[in-house]
């Protein structure tokens, strides 16, 4: 799989689909602002995207998670009637550089014919139901 290539206007064109009516994340910046800023964003976020690519290593506050008990069933007071559920980072930069990675293995993928004829699941254009038939 070749290296994979960032663009500033593809970086520019996440940050003006962002949903500026979603609250503020773990890093108390607001969609809006990231919209609002999103011309002087496109080029440093390239950059910090190619940095940590390139360092294997993500920034610390994109890797922590806050987890939360949530109750399944039973006697609320019992400890073993919740399930713990990790809230990971909702900072959009972050979840646009999942996005880019993302599209970038699946045009690998789609590009080099990798997927079985009978894949339905998570490709654009495929619909499970059809299998069923």
């Amino acid at each position: 799989m070749e290296d994979l290539k960032l663009d500033p206007s593809d970086i520019l064109t996440r940050l003006t689909k962002l949903n500026v009516n979603k609250s503020a994340g773990p890093d108390y910046i607001y969609p809006h602002i990231l919209y609002e800023t999103r011309e002087q964003l496109a080029y440093p976020l390239k950059v910090l995207y190619e940095t940590s690519i390139k360092a294997k290593q993500l920034p610390e506050d994109w890797r922590t998670a806050n987890v939360v008990p949530v109750f399944k069933k039973g006697d609320k007071k019992h400890p073993l009637n919740y399930k713990p559920i990790s809230l990971t980072s909702r900072v959009p930069v972050c979840k646009m550089l999942q996005s880019i990675v993302r599209d970038h293995i699946m045009f690998h993928f789609l590009d080099n014919q990798l997927f079985s004829t009978q894949q339905y699941g998570f490709l654009k254009g495929r619909n499970a139901v059809i299998q069923l038939r």
